[in-house]
């Protein structure tokens, strides 16, 4: 138009040896507030297409597992993967495996992540990421031995985790914290899991193994598209 120049840029992340199409259309682009915008020579509307196309790639690609082995684990936190701490929780397992056998537990994306972005007025947009995540909990094989672990129950929950979106020297930065995984069994060869008491630990894990590796991953951010002369602060 007279006073508008508006011009489109799509951008998607994959593995050039394994090219997924995205299962979900290009959002439509529009500010959320056309009164933050007036009075500004340039203005950038960003969506979270971006972003979502990686995760839908990266889950395609089977890439968003991570798996914890007692062994790894420093030694005060030994004690929570062995089937006698399970005695409890499941004693169908603790009967099978009577004494401490090792355990491991692999944290699995059953559904493809989802990322969105809500604006605040602070300026600070909040971003959300969603999955459903699988933990899966083995029977380790002795030390020595050649056997295959042996699996013995899966926890699933819906993982949200939750975060802000601040611009610096023309990146955008973030930093994910964990606010949701309620826990519910999906399935066991050992009969019932009372996963009651299981949601602390499992949040403390998450809190303590796998979120520092997630903000280690993503803080170096995503520079913001510009062109010679424009700085976005």
């Amino acid at each position: 138009t007279a006073q508008l120049l508006a011009t489109d840029a799509k951008g998607e992340i994959f593995d050039s040896s394994s090219v997924h199409a995205p299962p979900f259309p290009v959002p439509t682009l529009a500010p959320s507030d056309i009164g933050s915008i007036q009075g500004h020579m340039v203005s950038i509307v960003l969506s979270p297409y971006l972003m979502n196309t990686g995760l839908y790639s990266a889950f395609a690609d089977g890439q968003l597992n991570y798996a914890i082995a007692a062994s790894a684990l420093p030694d005060k936190y030994r004690k929570y993967l062995n089937t006698s701490f399970f005695a409890e929780v499941c004693p169908g397992l603790a009967k099978a495996y009577p004494g401490s056998a090792a355990m491991s537990v692999l944290l699995n994306a059953s559904s493809t992540p989802t990322l969105s972005v809500d604006p605040n007025p602070a300026n600070e947009p909040l971003t959300s990421v969603s999955a459903q995540t699988d933990f899966v909990f083995s029977v380790d094989p002795a030390s020595g031995s050649d056997a295959a672990p042996v699996q013995a129950f899966v926890l699933s929950c819906p993982m949200d985790l939750g975060g802000k979106v601040t611009v610096d020297n023309q990146t955008l930065m973030g930093k994910l914290t964990l606010v949701s995984c309620v826990l519910k069994e999906k399935s066991s060869a050992f009969g019932p899991v009372d996963v009651s008491g299981l949601n602390m630990i499992v949040g403390a894990a998450l809190g303590l193994f796998v979120l520092p590796l997630i903000n280690k991953y993503i803080a170096h951010g995503i520079a913001i598209p510009t062109f010679d002369g424009a700085k976005f602060v």
